[in-house]
């Protein structure tokens, strides 16, 4: 688990991210592989993802990017790059879960902490279009 509360001095550094894709409406799986670094950033951290997402017949580049914090007792905000509100990490005991409205769509995540350096989070996306899931494994990406 982190080292503290919010988890955010635990985010940070390198990590390695291995994303599986399971699109049950499209019966396609998909996976992206990058790394994910968490920067400290006016008390919060900018998490940017790159790597490759192979998806049915596509394979090319993939990134994200999400802004965390600052962390208060409500827990941390989650927003998006364009600062528009994501979710809210709440981490119980090294778990947390949290839900994202998106017009018709909900987005249901589920985290858990395998320890300082390694978490997993689970994505499970329904709406009248959609029914995938994404399982996520960071891992922090060794040093030097």
């Amino acid at each position: 688990m982190p080292r503290s509360v919010d988890g955010l001095d635990g985010l940070v550094g390198t990590w390695d991210v291995r994303r599986l894709v399971l699109d049950s409406l499209a019966g396609t799986r998909g996976e992206f592989v990058g790394t994910a670094t968490f920067a400290a950033d006016d008390g919060g951290v900018v998490q940017t993802e790159a790597g490759e997402l192979t998806y049915g017949d596509h394979r090319g580049p993939a990134e994200r990017h999400l802004l965390w914090g600052p962390g208060s007792a409500d827990g941390v905000q989650v927003r998006f790059a364009d600062g528009r509100p994501f979710y809210v990490y709440r981490p119980v005991a090294g778990e947390w879960t949290a839900v994202h409205p998106c017009g018709a769509d909900e987005y249901v995540v589920t985290g858990r902490w395998l320890g300082p350096h390694a978490f997993d989070e689970e994505w499970s996306v329904t709406g009248p279009t959609k029914s995938y899931r994404l399982l996520s494994s960071y891992r922090r990406h060794p040093s030097p």
